[in-house]
C-alpha cells in the first residue's frame, strides 16, 4: 500500500537541495514495487525500526565514509518522516542498459568519487559509494514477507538500529529492510558543476550560475522557462540561433517561453541576484539519454551539455566567451560547465560576424568581436561609452571608423 506524506521540506545540499517554502507542499510516496521507479526520479532512503524512521547520510567516521542515520552525532529517530528529512541524502535513480543505478546527489558535491551507491569489495558488509558504475552498483528489488527488499551487488541493504549504520548482508535480529520515498514538488538547486544523466520530476528549481550583463551567456535547460524576464530581469534578452546565411551567424529574438533542451543566447542587462541563485519557480524537468541536446540549424549544429567535464571537442568547434566567439583550432581538451552549448559549422562565415535583432547588426567586425576596450562617440563627438551592445540604433565612431547599429 502506498503511503503519502504532505509536508514542508528543509534540506540544504548542493548540487541539489530541498528547502522548505511557505507555498511548497512536497509529496512523498513510499516505493512498494519496482514498477513504480521513475528514471531520473528524486528519492530518499530511510531506516525503520521500533515504529520510528531513521535518516541516511554518507558521513566520514574516523578515516572512512559510511551510510549512517547520524545517531552518533545526535540525530534522533522520529515517528514523523518530516523530522528526518534534513538528515537524508537526496538520491536520483538512473535507468542504465544493465539495470538501475542510484546517484547520491548530496555527497557528489564533496567529490565525484562519491557518486553511486555500491557494494565495495574492499569494505565488505558496508553500503558505499564509488565513481564509475559497474556490476557492484546495480540495484534490484525483491519481496520477502510482503516487504520490498533492496539488493545491491547481490547483497541486501539493511538498516542496523544498534549501530545506526546501513549494512549489506543477511538478516539479523537488529537489522531491517530500508525504505525509499520518491519526492515531488521539492525545491532543487541546480549548479553548473553537476552531472545530469537523467531527471524526471516536478520541482521548484533554482540555478546557481554567474551570468554577465552585456555578454554572451549560452544557456540550455532541462525544463521550459515560461517567462525568462521574470527570472533574469526586464533588461534580459534571449536569442535563438537560426543558422548561417550571407556570411553571417543569425539569431532570432525570443519574447515567449524558452523551450526545454533548446540552445539560447542570453544577453542584455541581467538582474544581480544574491549568491548568483536564479529562481525559476515550479517547473517540470525532463531529460534522459534518449533526449538529444544536438540542435541543427542552417549551416550549424549546436551541442548542449548537462555535465561539467573536460571535453575534447571536434576541431573547428565554436565557443562563446564574454564578448567574443572562439574557434577551437587545436586538437586539445577544454573544460566546459553544465547548461551551456557550443556549435560546429559546415559553412565558413565572414570574420565571425553576427546578425542579432535589437543587439547588433555588424557588417564586418574584425576577428573575434572585441568591442569593449575603445571609447565610442556619436557623429557629433559626444562620448557614449565603451560597449556597442548597450547603444540604441544609430551611427557611431568606434576605433576611428563608422559603425552602424541597426
Amino acid at each position: 500500500m502506498k503511503h503519502y506524506f504532505f509536508l514542508f521540506l528543509m534540506i540544504c545540499i548542493c548540487p541539489f537541495y530541498v528547502m522548505g517554502q511557505d507555498d511548497s507542499i512536497v509529496k512523498m510516496t513510499e516505493l512498494t514495487d519496482e514498477s513504480q521507479l521513475v528514471d531520473g526520479g528524486i528519492y530518499i532512503m530511510t531506516g525503520y525500526a521500533d515504529n520510528q524512521y531513521f535518516g541516511s547520510q554518507y558521513k566520514l567516521f574516523k578515516e572512512n565514509y559510511y551510510f549512517s542515520s547520524g545517531i552518533e552525532e545526535g540525530n534522533r529517530p522520529s515517528t514523523k518522516l518530516s523530522d528526518l528529512l534534513p538528515y537524508c541524502d537526496l538520491l536520483c535513480f538512473e535507468r542504465h542498459e544493465d539495470g538501475w543505478y542510484v546517484r547520491n546527489l548530496t555527497s557528489e558535491r564533496i567529490g565525484v568519487n562519491r557518486r553511486y551507491l555500491c557494494a565495495d569489495k574492499d569494505y565488505k558488509g558496508f553500503l558505499k559509494l564509488n565513481y564509475m558504475p559497474n556490476n557492484h552498483n546495480i540495484l534490484s528489488f525483491k519481496k520477502e514477507n510482503g516487504k520490498l527488499e533492496a539488493v545491491i551487488g547481490g547483497e541486501k541493504i539493511r538498516f542496523d538500529k544498534d549501530s545506526g549504520r546501513y549494512l549489506l548482508g543477511k538478516d539479523s535480529a537488529t537489522t531491517s529492510p530500508v525504505s525509499f520515498f520518491q519526492l515531488e514538488n521539492a525545491s532543487l538547486l541546480l549548479c553548473d558543476t553537476l552531472d545530469i544523466y537523467s531527471i524526471h520530476t516536478t520541482a521548484h528549481v533554482r540555478l546557481k550560475r554567474h551570468f554577465k550583463s552585456d555578454c554572451f551567456n549560452t544557456l540550455i535547460l532541462p525544463f521550459e522557462v515560461e517567462n525568462y524576464k521574470k527570472v533574469f530581469g526586464e533588461g534580459a534578452l534571449a536569442y535563438l540561433p537560426m543558422g548561417i546565411s550571407d556570411g553571417k551567424l543569425h539569431f532570432k529574438s525570443v519574447n515567449g517561453p524558452l523551450e526545454a533542451n533548446k540552445p539560447y543566447l542570453l544577453c542584455g542587462k541581467l538582474d544581480v541576484v544574491e549568491d548568483d541563485v536564479h529562481d525559476f519557480g515550479l517547473v517540470k524537468l525532463s531529460y534522459d539519454q534518449g533526449i538529444s541536446l544536438v540542435n541543427q540549424k542552417q549551416g550549424i549544429t549546436c551541442h548542449g551539455v548537462y555535465k561539467a567535464d573536460e571535453y575534447k571537442p571536434e576541431k573547428g568547434t565554436y565557443f562563446f566567451g564574454d564578448s567574443k566567439l572562439y574557434k577551437q583550432e587545436a586538437d586539445e581538451k577544454i573544460n566546459m560547465k553544465a547548461f551551456r552549448w557550443s556549435f560546429t559549422s559546415s559553412e565558413t562565415f565572414n570574420a565571425k560576424a553576427f546578425s542579432m535583432e535589437e543587439i547588433l547588426s555588424i557588417i564586418k567586425i574584425p576577428s573575434t568581436f572585441t568591442a569593449e576596450s575603445a571609447k565610442i562617440y556619436t557623429l557629433e563627438g559626444q562620448f557614449v561609452g565603451t560597449s556597442l551592445r548597450t547603444l540604441p540604433k544609430g551611427i557611431y565612431i568606434f576605433q576611428g571608423r563608422k559603425i552602424v547599429i541597426k
